[in-house]
This record gives structure tokens, C-alpha cells and sequence, in this order.
């Protein structure tokens, strides 16, 4: 019993050990999420916003200097245009890659990190010491002295009576059988 007790506790303790791991690893993953990604998301964003700004300030620019020279030179005015139009594009990209980012930044600030604290609250549940209880031996181990021999005349009179009632059984129905032959003949 000593023998299966120490087998079973090691692969209670790697077991133990396994998921302290696993906890280990998700408060890492948690505090790399806090302190690392959502700092870099907002430091992405406040840059974003700045070329965004740039960018709307450009336009703005540009379509002073349409206003200008609309009617003095048709060619640089279409030149304009095309910059114009570039522009826009890319405050529209911006605008984009920036609700992007937001979102990203609130995934990761709620849903990742509750679902890590919920995986994590559910193995330290199983941490619990009610989970990792070794096998123990209820009561003592009777052993008798004396080894079990089988109860030779009990076994040949069950014998005989079971075998005489299975004769008798047969008997019948072969006779209903036979009955039943000489009836439809």
C-alpha cells in the first residue's frame, strides 16, 4: 500500500506543479498585457492621432492653395486635386487604423484579461488541497489463516438438481413439440 501511496502522491505533486505553472504563466500573460501591449497601443494611437493632425493640416493647406490658384493655372490646380484626394485617402486610412487600434487596446484591457483571470481563478480552484488528497487505507487488512476450499457436495447436489430439472424441462417440450407435429399431419 506504501508502494502505490508514493506512486500516487508523485503524480499529484506533477500535477501540482503543473498547473502553479500554467497559473504562473497567465499572470505573466496578464501583466504583459497591463504593462507592455496597452502602453505600446496607447503610444501607437497618440502617434496615429499626430499624423492624422498632419495630415488634416495638409489638406487644409491644399485646399487654401486650390482656392488661390483655381483660376490662374488649370494644371497645378488638377495637381492639387490629385493631392488633395491622396490626402483624404489617407486621413480616411488613419481614421481607420485608428478606431483599429482603440479596439484592440479594449479587447485586450477587458475580455483578454478576464478571460486569463477566469482560467486562472479556476486552477487555483483546483489547487485547493481537498483536490490532491493521497489514497488512504480505511480500516485494517483482514487476512485469514486458513485458505478458502470450495464446498465439493454443495456444488454436486446443485448440480444434479439443476441438471434433473433441465431433464424434466426438455422432456416437456419435446413432448409439445412432438404433440404439435401429429396435430398438423
Amino acid at each position: 500500500m506504501e508502494n502505490i501511496q508514493a506512486k500516487h502522491q508523485t503524480i499529484l505533486n506533477d500535477v501540482k506543479n503543473r498547473r502553479e505553472l500554467e497559473i504562473k504563466n497567465i499572470n505573466t500573460r496578464i501583466d504583459n498585457i497591463k504593462n507592455k501591449e496597452v502602453p505600446l497601443l496607447l503610444e501607437k494611437i497618440k502617434l496615429q492621432q499626430a499624423n492624422l493632425h498632419d495630415y488634416k493640416s495638409q489638406l487644409d493647406q491644399a485646399n487654401i492653395v486650390i482656392n488661390n490658384i483655381e483660376n490662374t493655372n488649370p494644371a497645378l490646380t488638377a495637381l492639387k486635386l490629385m493631392e488633395k484626394r491622396d490626402l483624404s485617402s489617407f486621413v480616411v486610412d488613419l481614421n481607420l487604423q485608428l478606431m483599429d487600434m482603440r479596439n484592440k487596446k479594449d479587447q485586450l484591457e477587458t475580455t483578454a484579461i478576464n478571460d486569463l483571470v477566469e482560467q486562472r481563478t479556476l486552477l487555483e480552484s483546483m489547487l485547493m488541497p481537498h483536490n490532491y488528497k493521497n489514497s488512504t487505507v480505511v480500516g485494517k487488512v483482514v487476512t485469514s489463516d486458513h485458505p478458502v476450499a470450495p464446498k465439493k457436495k454443495l456444488i454436486v447436489a446443485v448440480a444434479f438438481i439443476a441438471g434433473l430439472m433441465l431433464s424434466i424441462f426438455l422432456v416437456f417440450l419435446l413432448n409439445a413439440f412432438k404433440q404439435e407435429d401429429e396435430q398438423s399431419s
